[in-house]
């Protein structure tokens, strides 16, 4: 059962619906000295170091690379962006960085309501709370994912 307990809550946070609202620290928007024109590859190099560091929880690394230009929307090979794998892993200080910065947040689409579906048909428990006490349900309906919503509302296939 734990093993599912923790399958919600790593979808609850892929979706960005764990920490999206977490905290209530100011975000830390930062200035980048270059007008955003990196080179092809510099850029790619430039991005991977950024989701290394973010995967590190290395929030001041993080705040450099993203002064230097780095883009906190760039994915690795398995599509993981700084923003996702901090909110999947609870890294604060890296999610407040990341979404202050321009973090595409608005999860939601096709591929995470795949998951959450998937999610639900293994036999996952949509109300477990987040640690703010909210369940993937009441995170949904607040962040305007209204397929996700229907898609928790209706329950697992074989419940459909």
């Amino acid at each position: 059962m734990a093993g599912i307990r923790n399958l919600v809550l790593i979808g609850a946070a892929v979706l960005g619906l764990t920490s999206c609202g977490a905290g209530t620290e100011r975000p830390l928007r930062l200035e980048s000295p270059t007008d955003g024109a990196v080179p092809g590859e510099a850029q790619a190099a430039l991005d991977r170091r950024l989701v290394q560091a973010a995967k590190a929880n290395d929030a001041g690394r993080v705040a450099e690379l993203i002064r230097a230009g780095g883009d906190v929307n760039a994915k690795d090979p398995i599509q993981d962006s700084a923003f996702l794998y901090a909110g999947a892993e609870g890294f604060n200080e890296v999610l407040r960085l990341t979404l202050a910065n321009g973090a595409a947040v608005a999860s939601g689409g096709p591929s995470q309501q795949d998951v959450v579906a998937q999610l639900l048909a293994a036999g996952a428990d949509p109300t477990i709370p987040d640690p703010q006490g909210r369940t993937a349900l009441e995170n949904a309906e607040r962040l305007g994912f209204s397929k996700i919503v229907d898609i928790i509302k209706a329950g697992p296939p074989t419940a459909r």
